[in-house]
């Protein structure tokens, strides 16, 4: 049985393969879709202008169509070596992106999980918001972002409550970074929330800093 450790790491790998792979090769596919399309065209045309017989136009289409799927053995190829570079790439992308400390996997640069726009003194929550590029179940380490700077507004992820603003409420007491267990469908909650009725409104941004096991 693997460690939820190893499970992570695997599925680290096999989404850094994807993206490198599928990448590369949608490139090609649609060069190569798009080659095929034009080339028999531009044939059709100029053979339709120069007056060619009907029948020595459609054997010459079908050469043309043979010549140019002919090269589906430099498509596989060309597939193989993808596979090949993404394999190697792999790895490479998963170091870039950031580095594992034991069970905590910390990122090089934070990732941006979720932009917020508020209305004045009102609070803002969503219950259930997907960040699609942390494993489900995980516990991440955040930073809130308010901008402008406005300490009469809270931020927070893993907390679906919040506490109703005042005319005269104080600005906040806690700060704006934490900690929250994501779902296994990789959700959690936003709040943002005034602790003053007449806040301005403001955008909030939450920042991924790294996840945990």
């Amino acid at each position: 049985m693997l460690s939820r450790r190893r499970q992570l790491k695997i599925f680290q790998w096999l989404t850094a393969f994807g993206t490198l792979y599928l990448g590369r090769m949608s490139a090609t596919s649609i060069a190569f879709g798009a080659g095929g399309a034009i080339t028999a065209a531009i044939v059709a045309v100029l053979l339709f202008r120069w007056g060619v017989p009907e029948n020595d136009v459609r054997d010459e289409l079908l050469v043309r169509f043979a010549e140019f799927y002919a090269a589906l053995s430099t498509l596989v190829g060309w597939t193989l070596i993808n596979a090949f570079v993404a394999v190697a790439g792999a790895g490479k992308l998963i170091r870039d992106e950031g580095h594992w400390f034991e069970d905590q996997f910390v990122l090089h640069r934070p990732k941006l999980a979720a932009t917020l726009k508020t209305s004045v003194g009102k609070p803002l929550a969503i219950s259930n918001y997907k960040i699609p590029f942390v494993p489900g179940g995980v516990l991440v380490r955040y930073t809130a972002e308010i901008s402008p700077p406005n300490t009469y507004w809270q931020a927070n992820l893993g907390i679906n409550v919040h506490t109703m603003p005042r005319p005269a409420g104080a600005p906040r007491t806690l700060g704006l970074t934490g900690e929250a267990r994501l779902a296994r469908d990789k959700t959690v909650a936003l709040t943002v929330t005034p602790t003053n009725t007449a806040a301005d409104e403001v955008i909030a941004r939450f920042w991924i800093e790294a996840w945990q096991i």
